[in-house]
C-alpha cells in the first residue's frame, strides 16, 4: 500500500510598502503649450525604420 504525504496547505504573504512618493516622480516634466502657449496637436515624426529583428 503506498504511504501518503502530510497536506500541506498553500501560504499566502502580503507586505504593504508605504512610499512617500512615486518611482520616478520628478523625472518627467510634461507641457501641453509651447512658449507662446500654444498647444501641440500633431507628434514629431522621424523617418520609418524597416528591418528584420532576429528574436
Amino acid at each position: 500500500m503506498c504511504e501518503k504525504l502530510e497536506y500541506m496547505p498553500p501560504v499566502i504573504q502580503l507586505e504593504i510598502i508605504d512610499l512617500e512618493e512615486g518611482f520616478a516622480a520628478g523625472s518627467a516634466i510634461v507641457r501641453p503649450v509651447d512658449n507662446n502657449g500654444h498647444v501641440t496637436v500633431e507628434w514629431e515624426t522621424d523617418s520609418d525604420e524597416s528591418k528584420t529583428i532576429n528574436w
